[in-house]
């Protein structure tokens, strides 16, 4: 059986939650998407399962050559893929080169929100939280971490089932 190499950078950054679902996934460290933006965002689809999951929009990233942004990249098995394609059916796979901290290039799967972005939206704090938990323990750039940080949410307070079952995980 082959593997596959994926570039996460929404809450697939925490091991943990990737993990749940993907359970041969390993880290082989961060990289850089050039050429994209990483924002929050819904679109003109229905409801993406992110949106619906996590209680607020959802993360994306679309083409912008003055951007870039950085995430975990993971060596996945093939027996994985299809559980990694039904939790991210909210987004078109797509194959992206990416740079790790060395300077290496690879060409690996990522996904990008389906539909046209209907603008800059507010992901729940939990939504973020995982995200920005994900950003730390994959040690991504500090002054991307504080870019992170710096997105407003939509302050749900009601329960993310996902949140509370990775928190009890990570404790």
């Amino acid at each position: 059986m082959g593997t596959f190499l994926y570039f996460a950078f929404g809450s697939n950054l925490l091991k943990e939650r990737l993990r749940i679902e993907n359970p041969s996934a390993v880290f082989k460290g961060i990289a850089k998407l050039q050429g994209y933006k990483f924002h929050f965002s819904w679109t003109n689809q229905e409801t993406s399962s992110e949106e619906a999951t996590w209680k607020g929009c959802a993360a994306n990233i679309t083409a912008d050559p003055s951007s870039h942004v950085w995430g975990s990249l993971w060596e996945l098995k093939d027996e994985d893929r299809p559980s990694l394609d039904r939790q991210e059916w909210g987004y078109n796979p797509i194959t992206v080169t990416v740079c790790d901290d060395k300077g290496a290039t690879y060409t690996c799967l990522t996904y990008q929100m389906k539909g046209e972005p209907t603008g800059e939206t507010l992901p729940s704090p939990q939504y973020k939280d995982i995200i920005l938990r994900g950003a730390k323990q994959s040690m991504l750039p500090s002054e991307y971490i504080k870019f992170i940080e710096a997105f407003p949410d939509n302050k749900n307070t009601t329960p993310v089932d996902i949140y509370n079952q990775l928190v009890k995980l990570l404790t």
